[in-house]
């Protein structure tokens, strides 16, 4: 009988012990899943400089029914920044069968049915245009264009695709000219949507 006596109390001893206080709190150290990485950028040289244009969100081009376009970023403060814009003969309305049979097109700075352009914002004063060169050394070739999404963020209906391909290109921005070489992109560009 004592040892029933004993054990009793050590056994309600033993509960006490391992009773989870309410009042505890979590660890500190709980661990989060972080965010993806932003899958947007434009890489290109420039006058011998290496830039890599990834900032986490699309800067889209004011553009008319003719033309589609999109700027991607360096930083939030939006400079550096590379554009393309691309536009059809004027009184033209851009399509969705026209956007998305980009796919595989190789578009020359002399092209008149779909023509390219670069635009190279290094600040609000420095900004590179590319130039209308017969040169076919000189292009920007899409290889793939998938839809993104409709947005309304600038107050007009918009369709989002995002562009992948490669560039070069003799840019001017008044007093001389450069050359834009090894452009890589996956960014997005936008239309209006009708």
């Amino acid at each position: 009988m004592k040892k029933t006596v004993f054990f009793i109390p050590l056994l309600l001893l033993l509960f006490a012990a391992c009773k989870k206080d309410s009042s505890t709190k979590p660890s500190s150290t709980t661990t989060t899943t972080p965010p993806p990485a932003n899958p947007y950028y434009f890489k290109f040289s420039l006058d011998g400089v290496a830039y890599n244009l990834n900032a986490n969100y699309p800067q889209y081009m004011p553009f008319y029914e003719n033309e589609i376009g999109g700027y991607q970023d360096g930083t939030t403060g939006l400079f550096p920044s590379l554009g393309i814009r691309l536009a059809w003969p004027y009184g033209d309305t851009v399509k969705e069968s026209d956007v998305m049979g980009l796919k595989g097109k190789t578009l020359y700075y002399n092209d008149i049915l779909i023509h390219p352009e670069l635009i190279f914002e290094k600040n609000t004063s420095d900004v590179w245009y590319s130039v209308d060169t017969s040169n076919t050394t000189y292009s920007i070739t899409i290889t793939n264009v998938t839809y993104l999404k409709n947005d309304t963020t600038l107050g007009n209906a918009l369709r989002t695709y995002v562009i992948t391909g490669t560039c070069s290109g003799v840019i001017d921005e008044g007093s001389g000219q450069s050359i834009l070489s090894n452009g890589q992109f996956n960014f997005v560009i936008s239309r209006k949507d009708y």
